[in-house]
């Protein structure tokens, strides 16, 4: 089964990183979702953005659309014990 995933290493220089999906949301690349407390302004209160993390559908997509950072793996299926 083929599988869409952050490639090696980027996760370590990159461990916050974000992008946009198909409908324009902000999703995590790094499998789980990640949390921003911006600070207030004298105009606007703290905000916490929160990015959850992508889906395979997501991933799909990001990639399919040109993300040089995600790479299609294969993943082996599990086997039934017998």
């Amino acid at each position: 089964m083929k599988q869409i995933r952050l490639k090696e290493g980027l996760l370590i220089l990159y461990p916050t990183m974000v992008t946009i999906n198909e409908t324009g949301n902000s999703v995590s690349l790094t499998g789980s979702d990640v949390v921003v407390n911006l600070p207030g302004t004298p105009i606007s209160p703290p905000t916490t953005r929160i990015s959850k993390a992508a889906t395979q559908a997501d991933l799909r997509w990001i990639f399919e659309n040109g993300n040089p950072l995600l790479e299609e793996v294969d993943v082996p299926q599990p086997t039934a014990v017998k």
